[in-house]
């Protein structure tokens, strides 16, 4: 077709022919530029534009885009009155002033256009001013060369039995677009009892290409195979909203898009929205089956404000989102484009219509009998009968005024796969913002399909287990509060439920978050507990399920998974044109959850930034209505994402700044700011309280060491979260990284009154570092990593070492941070960044302190990257050294051996990994969506190992399936492991003499400084040996021992020069097959370690090391430090296992328990259990009784009993099993 024809720019007013093919757009105006192609359209043409364009002066990179119009006129000439065919917008500009180029294929054209002249016009969009140019557009139409192809393929369901494969149910189908790299969806139906013959033998799908002679290659993918038992239950429905009362939510069964776009009013629901297109209502319980079968549905409707326009629509949508996780598929309303699915309703007029809408556009199916006018009450009744022949449905639409009188009918036939996807009612606006109600919503027919489990009268649960107390949160909608609704927390036992707690639904401030928190105090953390929690709605229990799992302190090692950051599209889904399929649509990030489930993590960390104000639709704060709903419909849908797996573990989940609708936060102590740059929070209080209740109160009582307790809010009444929870012998500190900042903005200048974590959080943590009951690991959970940890962000990749969002700054109270995780060897995990690093700190070197892992984002819009050698914006044409010691005072030298470079607020980074994204290098995976998978997203895996004290950190990309390791693997740089120690990087200047305990479980070990009483650092010991180091010869030192014990006036020395080995033991010399036994050594050696010829270094600390074996015989051990000094021992491997005597004991009788088996490793404990009936046994706490060893035998003493009653009994066990 010709492209000879210039540019119009025009509307909104015409101008002479430019005489160019390029463009200057701007995004503040309306200037439009448009092609007068002279081609006259043929229906099911396919058409492509290709153009380049950069972003110029002023470009907003994070919004603004380029549109692109088909569209025809009334008189085929460019001034008249236009009729848009489709409109595609480009990709963000993702390099500065640079030429990209884009592509895209139009879906085809609508036979409505057939005849038409085509006209193509393209404008920048979104506002905000800014300017891009644009080059070389071209506009080419699809054509074939040579005969047609057939294009087709067959899929055929088959059975095998004895090598031979039968078919047992196949179809042809013919490809829907002649367009190259176009993806569409098929679908196979088979009837009941089609396979009975074949029952008991297994089932195969295959698929078959239709010979051809020119290259005719083909693609299969996201093939499901669906069944329903004959007996299926029935998805029949009636639904009348007459005993609803008036409120936001539609009720059991429903999701409004948005939120606060419907209303239930006078007993019916009604769209209130006026100024958007496409409100859709998405029944979530019910989905049409697939199994070709016939449905009916129906429905009343009229307008309910605004009035009637040709253009506006009431009725169903069909198939939305059918490739969609039912959960995204729940978002479908507002643009048009690729699976938004069928319109079966009434036009403006009232006249009945059938419209595809999923192609940009409505392209009309069938049409009925135009009206003269919208009848006020109409009743619409869809009858869907299955054609197995050809397998489509054949669609017939009946519309009726209020005295059932027969107004219009719309026929029309199409492939059964437009039926499948969400089923839901819509109301679109047309030109005089029509707003339409719905009532006496009904279904029938055996392709309804139930889904109970899908009613959204509680969409989740939150949980966390903390020293017997239980704190629970069930998440509802915004129902109707005037009754005050109660919800109930049920266990099972012995599969009966019983009520264990009641609690009403938050009505604080009156701006409810619709949650509802249980605290159950003495829960019993030693079994698994099902439960459920319940609410009754209309006089219907609905319920939502879980397991609060056994607190995990018998496991050897602890795995903890974070994800941060999670942005839910690619695109903005008002636009004509959005794709509402995983390429653009990536809620509810099904791969990041289905693979982070695999790992089966103990505790779930959502770190920030689980919403983002601007998605799935833009910030509504207009009103404070509109602002909470807003708030609430964004929380929902992360809700949804992750609650198969908040049911199931304790969730520790903090907000971040975008939750709280800011672009970055710096809380100043929680007041009140015009602007977010200087400090504070800038939405009402009442509102910011009420989504940190939505994420966080589930969590811990906040500030536990406060003498006030519920510990004091903060500037106007915003509480704290910040905490502690223990669970699996690990501590986690959960901070506030955000609500105490000073803002960015004009600091003061005294640096006493510039804060990072505040007073309140560095008392606790000081607290905390001295507390290790039930505990022998800690870490603390935050927003962003104490640290700048990136060098290059946004689209561009912008250079700046001086980003004060980054916890970089404050640097002298970045420092103290790390001064006071360094007390108790915490590690910090932290999302917020995008970038996936891991990180040693620095507070007065290089590596004296401890090390960060800051999980990559789940989804990213806004990558960062990590490449100081490339100090200027934009990608990276090679990968440059990244690793190693940096501080970038302007001194010196990179590791590299570059320049060093020089920061405003320079600290300590020893930087080991950095997950740079695949697009910085101008590098993709190769795998769609290239926007999700390209910009370095996943999730990270945190092992922390009790028995040997080290924590591995895993970051894995999404596409990686862990269950099979040919789908991907980790990010190059990880996994890395650690020990605990490590979390202290000083290099001791001596040590205190060795201390050396039958305590069981290890003591915890406190330093400190004798003259100021300082805490230099505290720690539970691996065992019963330890050495202290110490990092100040010139003091001395006070040790304190869990155990009672206290050594004053400790003077440290250096270890002799000289290598030698102090001792070599076997803790369990005598073991059983399949048992382990723990050796230690004390050595003195600057040289190599090793055990039977392997490096054991990394397990020796101060002098001192551990290792785990679990010989199958009798094995010698041999040590050797450098080479020349050893020494041997013996791990005796036993058949029979060891006597422990007595067997068992009253009350009133024995209560110390002996055995021949020496085991000082917690990994074989020797434990005390009870049991009333001799049959079931429980351990006891390990605080109730005492462990000593004499070196041929281990004792259990009970320090009393715990119970007056002289029918419980007592017996010993070692923790394999073993009893007797």
């Amino acid at each position: 077709m010709s492209q000879t024809n210039q540019a119009t720019r025009f509307n909104p007013a015409n101008t002479s022919l430019d005489g160019t093919r390029n463009a200057v757009l701007s995004a503040s105006s309306a200037r439009r530029f448009a092609i007068d192609t002279g081609h006259l359209l043929a229906a099911g043409e396919i058409f492509q534009v290709t153009y380049q364009w950069r972003d110029a002066f002023n470009w907003n990179a994070a919004s603004n885009r380029v549109r692109i119009i088909l569209f025809t006129t009334d008189d085929d000439t460019i001034s008249g009155n236009e009729t848009a065919i489709q409109s595609i917008d480009s990709n963000l500009s993702t390099i500065p002033t640079t030429y990209e180029t884009q592509s895209s294929i139009f879906a085809p054209v609508p036979a409505s256009s057939s005849g038409r002249r085509l006209f193509a016009s393209f404008q920048a969009i979104n506002g905000g001013g800014g300017f891009a140019r644009l080059e070389n557009f071209t506009l080419q139409r699809g054509q074939s060369t040579g005969a047609p192809v057939n294009r087709s393929f067959t899929a055929e369901l088959f059975v095998k039995e004895n090598d031979a494969i039968q078919t047992v149910a196949s179809r042809t189908y013919n490809f829907k677009s002649p367009s190259l790299g176009s993806w569409s969806h098929y679908h196979l139906a088979v009837l009941p009892g089609d396979l009975d013959a074949y029952a008991g033998k297994p089932l195969g799908i295959r698929f078959r290409g239709t010979p051809s002679p020119q290259l005719n290659f083909q693609s299969i993918d996201n093939v499901r195979l669906d069944f329903w038992r004959a007996n299926a239950p029935s998805g029949n429905f009636l639904i009348t909203w007459n005993t609803t009362p008036n409120q936001v939510w539609p009720g059991p069964g429903f999701w409004g898009n948005r939120l606060h776009d419907w209303q239930v009013r006078d007993g019916r629901i009604n769209c209130i929205l006026g100024n958007r297109d496409r409100r859709t209502l998405h029944k979530t319980n019910t989905t049409i089956r697939g199994n070709g079968q016939d449905f009916t549905l129906s429905i009343r409707t009229g307008i309910h404000a605004g009035q009637s326009s040709q253009g506006a629509r009431s009725g169903f949508i069909l198939g939305a989102g059918p490739s969609l996780d039912w959960r995204g598929s729940l978002l479908v309303h507002d643009g048009l484009g690729r699976d938004f699915g069928v319109f079966l309703g009434i036009q403006g007029d009232g006249s009945a219509v059938i419209e595809d809408m999923t192609s940009g556009g409505a392209n009309l199916l069938a049409a009925g009998e135009p009206q003269a006018t919208l009848s006020n009450n109409t009743r619409l009744d869809l009858t869907a009968i299955y054609l197995s022949e050809t397998g489509t449905y054949q669609l017939t639409l009946d519309a009726f005024d209020l005295n059932n009188s027969f107004r219009s009918r719309a026929t029309a036939e199409i492939p059964s796969d437009q039926i499948l996807g969400s089923l839901a009612l819509l109301s679109h606006k047309g030109a005089n913002d029509a707003r339409f109600w719905f009532d006496d919503f009904s279904g029938s027919g055996n392709a309804l399909n139930p889904e109970p489990n899908r009613h959204l009268a509680i969409l989740g649960t939150m949980y966390t287990l903390n020293q017997g107390t239980l704190k629970l949160t069930a998440q509802l909608p915004p129902l109707d509060l005037t009754d005050s609704p109660k919800l109930i927390l049920e266990i099972r036992k012995e599969g009966i439920w019983e009520t264990i707690a009641s609690a009403p639904v938050d009505t604080t401030d009156n701006l409810s978050s619709y949650n509802a928190s249980f605290r159950v105090l003495d829960w019993d953390d030693t079994r698994d507990s099902e439960f459920r929690t319940t609410v009754t709605i209309d006089g219907s229990p609905y319920h939502w399920n879980g397991t609060i799992r056994k607190n995990p302190v018998d496991k050897q090692s602890i795995s903890v998974a974070a994800t941060a950051c999670q942005r839910i599209t690619d695109g903005k889904i008002q636009n004509n044109g959005f794709d509402w399929s995983p390429v653009l649509l990536w809620q509810p990030h099904t791969l990041a959850f289905n693979h982070i489930a695999k790992h089966d993590p103990d505790v779930f960390l959502a770190l920030g930034d689980q919403i983002y104000e601007g998605q799935p639709t833009p910030e509504d704060s207009g009103t404070n209505f509109n602002r909470h709903h807003d708030y609430l419909y964004k929380w929902y849908l992360w809700v949804l994402q992750a609650r198969e797996i908040t049911k199931d573990r304790p969730t520790i989940c903090i907000p971040d700044d975008h939750d709280v609708y800011q672009g970055n936060l710096w809380g100043e102590g929680g007041i009140f700011t015009n602007n977010q740059n200087t400090g504070g929070y800038d939405e009402p209080a009442s509102w910011v309280k009420m989504v940190e209740r939505t994420q966080a109160l589930h969590l811990p009582d906040s500030d536990p060491y406060n003498p006030i307790q519920p510990a004091p809010p903060v500037a106007q009444g915003i509480p704290t979260y910040f905490t502690g929870m223990i669970y699996g012998g690990v501590g986690f500190a959960i901070l506030e990284d955000r609500k105490f900042k000073t803002g960015s903005s004009n600091p003061p200048s005294d640096p006493n009154q510039q804060f990072l974590l505040g007073n309140r959080q560095k008392n606790f943590l000081r607290t905390w570092a001295e507390d290790w009951d039930d505990q022998e690991l800690k870490c603390v959970v935050s927003q962003s990593p104490f640290g700048n940890i990136r060098t290059h962000a946004g689209s561009g990749y912008g250079f700046n070492l001086n980003d004060r969002d980054t916890n970089g700054w404050p640097t002298h109270r970045r420092n103290e941070a790390w001064e006071l995780l360094r007390l108790s060897r915490m590690f910090q995990i932290a999302g917020d960044q995008h970038l996936s690093t891991f990180v040693q700190h620095g507070i007065n070197r290089a590596a004296d302190a401890g090390f960060s892992y800051t999980t990559p984002a789940l989804a990213n819009f806004f990558p960062r990257a990590w490449d100081p050698i490339n100090n200027s914006a934009g990608r990276a044409t090679s990968v440059s050294p990244y690793k190693g010691d940096f501080f970038f005072n302007g001194e010196g030298t990179l590791p590299s051996g570059e320049p060093n470079l020089r920061s405003q607020f320079p600290h300590h980074l020893r930087v080991l990994a950095a997950g740079n994204t695949h697009q910085y290098y101008n590098e993709t995976r190769n795998i769609s969506p290239a926007n999700l998978h390209d910009r370095g997203a996943g999730y990270g895996i945190i092992h922390m190992n009790k028995a040997n004290r080290q924590i591995t950190f895993e970051t894995w990309p999404l596409h990686a399936d862990p269950d099979y390791p040919s789908t991907g693997s980790q990010f190059k740089d990880w996994p890395l492991t650690i020990s605990q120690t490590d979390n202290d990087g000083r290099i001791p200047t001596g040590y205190l003499p060795v201390i050396s305990t039958d305590y069981n479980p290890p003591p915890v070990l406190k330093v400190f400084d004798e003259t100021t009483d300082e805490l230099i650092y505290a720690i539970r010991t691996r065992d019963n040996l330890v050495r202290p180091p110490i990092y100040d010869n010139a003091k001395t030192y006070r040790i304190e021992l869990s155990d009672g014990r206290i050594f004053t006036n400790q003077i440290p020395v250096t270890l002799p020069n000289d290598a030698s080995i102090n001792s070599f033991a076997a803790l369990i010399p005598r073991i059983t097959p399949g048992q382990s036994s723990l050796l230690r050594w004390d050595i003195n050696s600057g040289g190599t370690i090793t055990l039977n010829e392997d490096n054991v270094r990394s397990f020796t600390i101060d002098g001192i090391g551990f290792m785990e074996v679990s010989p199958l015989e009798t094995t010698t051990y041999t040590l050797t430090i450098n080479g020349t000094i050893s020494q041997a021992i013996e791990v005796q491997v036993l058949q029979l296992p060891p006597v422990i005597d007595p067997t068992a004991a009253t009350n009133n009788s024995q209560t110390t328990f002996s055995s021949p088996y020496q085991a000082g490793a917690r990994a074989e404990q020797f434990m005390i259990v009870k049991s009333t009936d001799l049959i079931n046994w429980s351990p006891l706490p390990a605080a109730s009784f005492s462990r000593q060893t004499n070196g041929t035998t281990i004792t259990a003493k009970l320090s009393s009993f715990l119970t007056s009653d002289p029918s419980v009994f007592y017996r010993a066990e070692w923790k394999m099993g073993i009893s007797r």
